[in-house]
């Protein structure tokens, strides 16, 4: 039985059942064993770019007795996939630059998915910018706190969305309307790490350093209003 981390039994979760899923990034190919065996999907895609962790994830399908459904494949992104092959795509633990690369290059791969559910290390807030230009709309969203770290999760499915404020970008519009448990949490970490850029540009009095300081001043007092309006909270 395959036992998962809090972060990937979250991202189980968002798999609709019964759809074919590709694993990008798969490492050991965890989460298709799990999904597999759980007989959420009735099949699997594990992809990775590396040669190692694939090895470990063949072996790790083969020890389960999944390997007529799971397909272990090498390539770089949604490469190894054939447009329809599969429903639902996730790509989990890269940062938001790596994960748009991905999907901006095979776009008759992304055309075909019913499903996106996203997970960057980093950057959430440009991956939330690039779905809503590029006609997804975020159905749902978690925060996970697992090991001293929280962890945004994003699930899109194709439409069009229109967000009242581009701070939304940065919040997660659907992580506010749900008042998201760990939310708050998350926003005071991440202000405290805008604290630390802040006394570093103090230092600095060029242009560039007072623009860069004035714009985090900004983004928190917006992030402020709207925490207080719509959570009635403080950060």
């Amino acid at each position: 039985m395959v036992r998962l981390s809090k972060r990937l039994k979250q991202i189980a979760d968002f798999v609709p059942l019964g759809t074919v899923v590709a694993d990008i990034g798969t490492d050991h190919a965890l989460l298709p064993s799990y999904l597999v065996q759980e007989k959420i999907a009735p099949s699997a895609i594990a992809i990775d770019v590396s040669a190692g962790p694939l090895e470990v994830a063949q072996k790790q399908v083969r020890s389960l007795l999944l390997a007529d459904r799971i397909s272990v494949r090498l390539g770089d992104g949604l490469e190894p996939l054939e447009p329809g092959e599969a429903q639902t795509v996730i790509i989990a633990g890269m940062g938001g630059a790596t994960i748009r690369k991905i999907l901006l290059r095979s776009p008759q791969v992304l055309n075909q998915l019913q499903r996106l559910i996203l997970q960057p290390n980093i950057g959430a807030e440009s991956v939330r910018a690039w779905a809503i230009h590029n006609n997804w709309k975020i159905i749902d969203e978690e925060i996970v706190y697992e090991d001293e770290r929280f962890y945004e999760i994003i699930v899109l499915e194709p439409g069009k969305m229109k967000i009242e404020n581009d701070i939304y970008l940065f919040l997660g519009p659907k992580l506010v309307e749900k008042f998201q448990l760990h939310l708050v949490d998350y926003l005071k970490s991440q202000k405290k790490g805008d604290e630390g850029i802040l006394q570093q540009l103090e230092h600095g009095s060029s242009q560039d350093a007072r623009e860069k300081t004035e714009a985090i001043r900004q983004k928190w007092e917006k992030i402020g209003q709207v925490i207080k309006c719509r959570l009635d909270a403080e950060i």
